[in-house]
Formats: structure tokens, sequence, C-alpha cells
């Protein structure tokens, strides 16, 4: 199994990329239109496990009603400035959810399903905080 992404230089620094599925997404390395490459990789990693937490709770029969992904990357100071540890906080709002329920959701995304997450350096830190319904777990 393969993916391709294109990616196209429009202007200054400005690119147009397309995925597998030909959607289009603007890319900018300053303060331009577009997402910088940096964010991109963190929406990435908080996208995919998105789609594995919600997918889990769905199976466990709960009804999700908001999921919203705050993710945060420290990196190094010397040049190419790589991240050296990732942060997601899940902020779940669920009927019926228990606080072991949503754990055990955002685990098994994070370390076993998440094929984003698992392309990283295996040596990075990822680490999370789940806020259920309002509360900190």
């Amino acid at each position: 199994m393969a993916n391709q992404t294109e990616l196209t230089w429009i202007e200054k620094q400005r690119y147009l990329g397309t995925g597998s599925d030909n959607n289009p997404v603007v890319i900018s390395s300053g303060n331009d239109i577009g997402t910088r490459p940096v964010d991109l990789l963190l929406l990435a990693v908080s996208s995919c496990a998105s789609v594995d937490v919600v997918e889990i709770i769905q199976k466990q029969r709960k009804r999700l009603t908001r999921l919203h992904v705050v993710a945060s990357g420290e990196r190094a100071d010397a040049i190419p400035a790589r991240f050296v540890s990732l942060h997601l906080r899940f902020e779940i709002e669920a009927e019926g959810l228990s606080a072991e329920q949503a754990e055990r959701a955002v685990s098994l995304s994070i370390q076993k399903y998440c094929s984003v997450s698992d392309s990283l350096d295996p040596a990075m830190p990822i680490s999370h905080q789940i806020v259920l319904n309002g509360e900190a777990v």
C-alpha cells in the first residue's frame, strides 16, 4: 500500500499540496496565507488520532457531541529544530462515556492505531491529556 502527494510552488514561500484524495491544502513557511509544514505535522498526528478516538467511542455506542484536539510540540533549539516531544489535549464531550473509556480510546489510538504517530521517531515522547465533559481526567 502506497500513498502519494503532490506539491506545487505557487509564489514566494507559498505552495499548493494535494493528497492522494486530491483535496488541496495551501502551505506556507512564513506569515503568509497557508499552514506551516510543522503545523501540518501536528495536525496530521491530531487528526489521525481523532479518527481512531471517534471510531472507538462510537463502537462503544456512546453519543459523541464534540471532539477538539489541541496539539503542541516542543522543538529543539538547533537547526533543523525537529520536534523533541508532542502533547495532545483531547477535549471530549460524550454522553455516558466514562473517564476510563475515554482514556482507553485515546491511549489505543496514540499507541496502537495512529499510523502518523507510529511513523515518528519512537524515542520522541507523545503525551496526552483528556478533558471529558468539561472535567480533567
